[in-house]
């Protein structure tokens, strides 16, 4: 066989990616053949690695690829990683088989292996294996790992390939194939192309588990970033709901906030500083606290966000803030004295009880830019019925065609308050509704969004 681009020397290719020939094939001998037929099995667990983030969907996709072809059935084991919750319990374990009609019963023979003998038969596994089960003397549970020899004859297993997990000196789990009756036995370039094969899977999961941990980090400081509780004033409901973005690995700037300023008057916030990671988390920090202390001291709505952007200036370094702010006073009536500001936020919308909508507020200038900052205050009531949702820009900031303009937001708000009047309920259809426009979980900027309803009348 000679392919135009020349002799593949690494399988792998440039940070993980197969190398196929790129010309056309003039001849082929059997070991010609046997070498595409190891490239197309590389290429296809390539393809399963990179398709997804989740450790066991990664690995359900990786046992079914090595049954395409290499192998007649496979078990992929990864211990688990103590001190993790990304990794309590029983070490995982992903199978695969040829034969439908044979996947429940290898399931079946995997689960039934205590969850302490896994770990000792992946651990003493030992290096690359390759087993032939005809060979006299063999002991099965040292060469193999741990499936016993009494679950390999039920499997009618002729032909064993197995090789470790390893990164960083750690066993981190064991990839087993087999092969019945009617096969070639495994040979020396299945178990080269079988330990290259771990050797990716670890490097794979060992990265897994990073982000994984990077995730629950950046969740974990987010949570103390966005307030615990969320009080309800007399008169009102309020609900929030905050998505982080698709990566979820950092720390995001949307945050959303409702506290009492003095008893019967209330203040809710919604902002997003811009960027993520520390840098952004700390003016989230920044931002929260500085509006609670100035709230508490008194301050007007238009001081308030003054006074959040004389707090940012001189820390900017090309970070910036937006917010939106409400004060809201109850009234005997049913009612709310709301003032509402907005420092180049998204303005918030309202939603009558007779079902007509507007955008409420001026827009004003962006904090943390400009050593003055402005905004002007707008006065209105919300009466029994009526809705005021604060919301960040993760909600309409989306590629064509999934957008949405103000408007059409507006609009979507309406359609849901109409029909629901609880503001929990108003808050889960509307994210059922975004969802539908664009998947939640697969949008890059984080949503915040916080619903004011006044009760109705008894």
């Amino acid at each position: 066989m000679q392919i135009g681009s020349g002799v593949l020397v690494d399988p792998w290719g440039p940070r993980g990616h197969v190398r196929t020939p790129t010309a056309g094939i003039v001849s082929e001998t059997p070991a010609e053949r046997l070498f595409l037929e190891r490239l197309q099995f590389l290429d296809s667990v390539n393809e399963a690695v990179n398709g997804t983030t989740n450790i066991a969907e990664t690995m359900e996709s990786v046992a079914k690829a090595c049954t395409s072809d290499l192998a007649d059935w496979c078990v992929l084991w990864l211990l688990a990683e103590p001190g993790h919750d990304l990794d309590r319990g029983d070490p995982k374990v992903a199978t695969a088989h040829r034969d439908p009609s044979q996947v429940g019963h290898l399931s079946a023979l995997v689960e039934s292996i205590a969850s302490h003998d896994r770990e000792v038969g992946i651990l003493k596994a030992g290096g690359p294996r390759l087993v032939h089960l005809q060979d006299p003397g063999v002991d099965l549970f040292e060469e193999i790992g741990a499936l016993s020899s009494e679950q390999l004859r039920e499997l009618k297993a002729t032909s064993i390939c197995s090789a470790p997990l390893n990164k960083r000196g750690r066993r981190l789990g064991t990839l087993e194939l087999g092969r019945s009756a009617g096969r070639e036995p495994f040979d020396g370039t299945d178990l080269q192309t079988l330990s290259a094969t771990a050797a990716r899977l670890a490097s794979t999961f060992e990265n897994l588990r990073l982000m994984g941990r990077q995730r629950e980090i950046a969740t974990a400081l987010q949570r103390g970033l966005l307030p615990r509780e969320i009080p309800a004033p007399d008169g009102g409901q309020v609900a929030v709901r905050y998505w982080a973005a698709r990566e979820g690995g950092e720390v995001g700037g949307d945050f959303y906030d409702f506290f009492e300023v003095r008893p019967g008057t209330w203040a809710a916030v919604v902002g997003d500083v811009c960027g993520k990671g520390p840098d952004a988390a700390a003016i989230t920090s920044l931002a929260r606290h500085s509006i609670r202390m100035s709230a508490w001291h008194q301050d007007t709505p238009e001081q308030v966000l003054a006074w959040l952007n004389h707090a940012m200036f001189p820390v900017q370094d090309a970070i910036f803030c937006t917010a939106a702010y409400v004060e809201m006073t109850v009234r005997e009536s049913s009612s709310f004295d709301v003032r509402v500001v907005s420092g180049g936020h998204p303005l918030p919308i309202l939603v009558r009880r007779d079902g007509s909508v507007t955008q409420v507020g001026q827009p004003g200038t962006l904090l943390g830019v400009f050593p003055d900052a402005t905004s002007d205050e707008v006065r209105l009531t919300l009466g029994p019925g009526d809705l005021l949702m604060l919301y960040t820009d993760g909600i309409t900031d989306e590629r064509p065609p999934r957008d949405l303009t103000p408007e059409a937001l507006a609009d979507l708000v309406r359609a849901v308050r109409i029909d629901n009047e609880g503001v929990e309920d108003f808050a889960d259809v509307l994210a059922g509704e975004l969802n539908n426009i664009s998947p939640i979980e697969d949008r890059e900027d984080d949503i915040a969004l916080l619903a004011i309803a006044v009760d109705q009348p008894a």
